[in-house]
């Protein structure tokens, strides 16, 4: 049993090894806009940077995103779940679940889950520009966000 497990662990490492993957940095601008049920809208816009992974056709990243608005700031950690499609050569149609965790808030309503829809343009066989929209909900709030960046892959 032990030599079973042994081949099965071997043969997956394998197949990891063979498959396409890559890690990414990513970085840019974003802007978001966080309505309320009570009719506030809240504008800001800031930075995001992150770290990416793509695994054949599945992409996730963790991002940590920096937005201020009327003499406050926000800060969260975005985390969208993506399956990317090959439109042209050199361009991406990316899109999937979402979800986002505000690190600031003191509230219980600190996690919104939605959506995300987005696109890549290869500059370089390691660059590329990066765009995301994202809408994402909660019981009491709803968050859209734009962002506009850079990928820079290291595999």
């Amino acid at each position: 049993m032990r030599y079973l497990f042994s081949f099965l662990a071997l043969v997956l490492f394998s197949i990891v090894q063979a498959q396409d993957h890559a890690f990414s940095a990513r970085g840019g601008a974003l802007h978001r806009s966080i309505s309320f049920e009570e009719a506030n809208t809240i504008k800001s816009t800031g930075l995001y940077a992150g770290i990416q992974y793509q695994f054949i056709h599945f992409v996730t990243s963790v991002n940590l995103t920096l937005a201020s608005a009327q003499g406050g700031s926000e800060s969260s950690v975005y985390v969208p779940l993506c399956s990317k499609f090959t439109l042209a050569e050199k361009v991406y149609l990316i899109g999937g679940p979402a979800l986002d965790v505000s690190l600031d808030s003191e509230e219980s309503e600190n996690m919104h889950i939605g959506y995300t829809l987005g696109g890549s343009y290869e500059l370089t066989d390691t660059l590329s520009l990066d765009t995301h929209y994202a809408l994402l909900f909660a019981k009491a709030s709803e968050i859209s966000q734009f962002s506009l960046g850079i990928l820079y892959q290291f595999n």
